[in-house]
């Protein structure tokens, strides 16, 4: 459905079986990778995928592609798609 890259990060999100699937991985090696559930908002451009306190935001706004980590609330990366 969707896949970008940021400074950090390899982006997509996935659907199988009309479900939607958030997969990053790290562009260094200490960060790993991760494959989450992930859920359309409402206004259909966003996506959203949790870990525990962990939220990912993926945004698909026309103009650019973001990916917004936030734990606890807190944003702790924001990085838009180079």
């Amino acid at each position: 459905v969707l896949a970008f890259e940021t400074e950090n990060f390899y982006v997509n999100i996935c659907t199988r079986k009309g479900r939607y699937f958030y997969s990053a991985e790290a562009k260094s090696g200490n960060l790993g990778s991760i494959f989450l559930p992930a859920y359309p908002l409402a206004n259909q451009q966003d996506y959203i995928a949790m870990n525990g306190n962990i939220s990912y935001l993926i945004s698909t706004s026309v103009s650019e592609k973001t990916l917004v980590i936030r734990q606890n609330g807190r944003q702790i990366i924001a990085e838009k798609a180079v």
